[in-house]
């Protein structure tokens, strides 16, 4: 009787070993598929971060340029029969997201009618920032 149920116990132990090593090699499998996906990732986020990097200095720039400017700045822009490239293609981009015509008469009516974030502050900065 002891023999027997040792017998029985150790088909049972021997049965859960088996299973024991497929979860084993599937798991090990997983496991290098999650280390590929790692070393990947970790290349998207370094070159993800290089940009960054590289574009943190303009960045910083236009948003000095955008604090330094005053209300003559947006004066003189508004006032414009046709304004600098850059101001023209950055409102009239404006103009496209509000639904507008992208033209520069437009984009001094929407300017001063939408309380939206001052793009035409910005597109000074960015004029300031390009000359520099």
């Amino acid at each position: 009787m002891i023999v027997q149920a040792t017998a029985e116990l150790l088909i049972v132990v021997n049965k859960d070993k088996a299973e024991a090593e497929v979860v084993k090699a599937r798991v090990a499998e997983d496991e290098a598929q999650v280390k590929v996906q790692a070393a990947e990732t970790k290349i998207i986020a370094d070159d993800a971060q290089a940009d960054l990097d590289k574009a943190m200095p303009a960045l910083n720039a236009a948003v000095n340029a955008l604090n330094s400017l005053n209300k003559n700045d947006i004066t003189e822009i508004k006032s414009f029969a046709k304004p600098p490239p850059l101001v023209q293609t950055t409102m009239e981009a404006v103009c496209v997201l509000l639904q507008e015509k992208p033209d520069w008469d437009t984009a001094k009516k929407v300017r001063w009618a939408n309380p939206i974030p001052n793009p035409l502050t910005l597109t000074v900065a960015l004029t300031r920032t390009v000359r520099v």
